[in-house]
C-alpha cells in the first residue's frame, strides 16, 4: 500500500527544441489539401448560379426585346456557364470536385426557373418587375461568390476581368433599356 502513495518525480522537461519536429519531418505543401471547405462548398456554386442566371435574364430580354434568335441565345447561354464553370472551380480538384459545384448550381437555376413559371400570368409591369428581380439576385450570387475566389494575379487576368465587367455591364444595360422600353 505504500507503493501506490508514493510520489513518483516527474520526467525531465524536454528542451523546446527536442519537443517540436524539424521543419524538414513536415509534410510538404503538396500533400496537404489544397482546397478549403469554402472553396468547394459555396462560392464556386454561388458564381455559377448568379452567372447562369443573369445570362438568363439577360438573353431573355434579348429575345423577347430585340428578336435575338432563340438558339444564338442557347449557344450564349451555354458558353457563359461553360466559362464560368471553368473560371470557378481550382485545376488541381479532382474531377468530382469540379463537377460538384456546376451541377448544384443548374438544379438550383432548374428549381427557380420551376418556381418564376409557377407565378400566375402577369401585366407586362410586373414581368419588367420580376426581371428586374432577378437580375438583382444574380448579380448578388455572382459577387458574393467571387468574394472566396483566388484574385487575378496577372496584368493580363486583370485586364480581362476588367474587359468582362464592363462587357456585362454593358450588356445588362441594353436588357434593361429593353425591357424598360417595353412598359
Amino acid at each position: 500500500m505504500s507503493e501506490l502513495l508514493q510520489v513518483t518525480p516527474a520526467p525531465a522537461a524536454t528542451p523546446p527544441a527536442a519537443a517540436t519536429p524539424p521543419a524538414a519531418a513536415a509534410p510538404p505543401a503538396a500533400a496537404a489539401p489544397s482546397a478549403s471547405a469554402r472553396e468547394l462548398g459555396l462560392d464556386p456554386t454561388l458564381r455559377i448560379f448568379g452567372a447562369l442566371l443573369w445570362a438568363y435574364v439577360v438573353l431573355g430580354e434579348w429575345v423577347v426585346g430585340l428578336q435575338l434568335p432563340e438558339p444564338v441565345a442557347l449557344l450564349l447561354l451555354a458558353a457563359t456557364l461553360g466559362i464560368n464553370w471553368a473560371r470557378a472551380v481550382r485545376a488541381d480538384w479532382l474531377p468530382l470536385y469540379k463537377l460538384r459545384p456546376g451541377l448544384i448550381a443548374l438544379a438550383l437555376w432548374l428549381g427557380l426557373l420551376v418556381l418564376v413559371s409557377l407565378l400566375p400570368a402577369s401585366p407586362r409591369p410586373l414581368d419588367a418587375i420580376v426581371s428586374a428581380t432577378l437580375t438583382f439576385v444574380a448579380v448578388g450570387c455572382s459577387w458574393l461568390g467571387r468574394l472566396g475566389a483566388r484574385p487575378p494575379a496577372t496584368w493580363r487576368e486583370r485586364l480581362w476581368a476588367a474587359a468582362a465587367r464592363v462587357v456585362a455591364g454593358l450588356v445588362t444595360l441594353l436588357a434593361v433599356a429593353s425591357a424598360l422600353n417595353r412598359l
